[in-house]
């Protein structure tokens, strides 16, 4: 969840702008744009989930590497514990 402070802040520039407000003096730029970035892509998962969601689709996001064959196989085996069995999975990196 975002802090309360972020409600009406849409733009990259918005967010900066905000963000800057609540960090201490000096704080890099290049920090700000990290944490921009990060809030603006958790906002799209959020978004995606939902739209996936208000349609009928069990939807949940996972963040694992995909890497780790035991990390996967946990994450898939409690999602089919949860769900039974599943029909779809969306991979997005980066």
């Amino acid at each position: 969840d975002e802090p309360a402070w972020l409600d009406g802040c849409h733009s990259a520039t918005q967010i900066k702008s905000a963000l800057a407000q609540h960090r201490p003096p000096g704080t890099p730029l290049r920090q700000l744009d990290q944490e921009c970035r990060q809030l603006l892509a958790n906002r799209e998962v959020r978004a995606t989930l939902a739209t996936l969601q208000s349609s009928g689709v069990d939807a949940e996001y996972l963040s694992l590497d995909l890497r780790d064959a035991a990390a996967v196989a946990q994450a898939l085996g409690g999602v089919q514990r949860k769900y039974g069995p599943i029909r779809g999975v969306v991979h997005g990196a980066g």
